[in-house]
């Protein structure tokens, strides 16, 4: 009995030291950074932030505000503009010629350490969500990776990439409630297959960068995996909270409005950040 007894506890003082192996490196990692700059469209836009962004497209923080809680960083930078393309301008006529990821990242300049800063790049669904703007996924991924090594050329060693949600259906293509649903309501498929191939492409963009230069480390964030684990929590996927009148209570809504999400949902999409951090 004994023996049993002590073969327990030299198991568990096994497992618990590879729990402390692979746990450490993570957090470590993470603390490792001080500063969070993000670039984006308005699913990154907390509202005018030291001159940038629009306005807070959720009921509350977004999943900068809550990643930045996460980490503890000394400062977040987010620089992102609600209806930012990939190129230099935005979705909307009012800001066509700036406010897009490319126009974002050269106007940055660091300011922070950059050994101690984090650059997360979130992008694509202003772009290809209406198929009549005849943008291809190519011409996306081009510009997510002229954007990328141009942050590297800036100094930055350290950089986040998003994927697109190709799984959880926006509201707005579906919501026959929703003024521009005749507009969108047959956009949806040809939508999807642009989002899956953007995947495939950004994905082969950021191994084919990381293998070719060793400066700045590059991550891919499977946000479509993220969304679709993250969809399962919420009891309604389909329409927007927006406007119901209802309290949102936990677990309710995954959907803020036709586009965009909730803050619980935008907080889920941080713990899933700081997981690959």
């Amino acid at each position: 009995m004994q023996l049993l007894l002590e073969t327990k506890k030299r198991v568990i003082s096994v497992l618990l030291f590879f729990a402390l192996f692979i746990l450490v490196p993570t957090i470590s990692k993470a603390e490792n950074y001080q500063h969070l700059v993000v670039f984006g469209d308005s699913l990154s836009d907390n509202g005018i932030d030291d001159g940038n962004g629009f306005l807070r497209n959720s009921n509350g923080k977004v999943w900068p505000e809550y990643l930045a809680g996460l980490m503890a960083v000394k400062t977040l930078d987010v620089r992102a503009w609600s209806g930012a393309t990939s190129g230099r301008g935005n979705y909307n006529t009012n800001a066509s010629d700036w406010s897009g990821l490319l126009w974002q990242v050269k106007n940055y300049s660091p300011t922070t350490p950059l050994n101690k800063t984090l650059a997360i790049v979130q992008i694509g669904t202003n772009d290809l969500h209406d198929p009549d703007k005849k943008i291809t996924p190519e011409q996306v991924s081009a510009n997510v990776e002229n954007a990328l090594k141009q942050l590297s050329a800036k100094g930055i060693k350290n950089i986040i990439v998003w994927n697109l949600n190709t799984t959880v259906v926006s509201p707005g293509y579906t919501d026959k409630q929703y003024e521009w649903y005749e507009y969108y309501k047959d956009k949806k498929d040809t939508a999807t297959e642009q989002y899956i191939k953007f995947n495939h492409l950004i994905k082969n963009t950021v191994n084919q960068l990381n293998s070719h230069q060793q400066s700045t480390n590059i991550l891919l964030f499977d946000a479509n995996v993220a969304l679709t684990e993250i969809a399962t929590k919420f009891e309604n996927t389909t329409t927007p909270w927006r406007d119901t009148k209802y309290y949102p209570k936990e677990n309710g809504w995954f959907w803020f409005d036709h586009w965009h999400y909730m803050t619980e949902t935008h907080k889920y999409i941080a713990d899933y950040l700081f997981q690959l951090i």
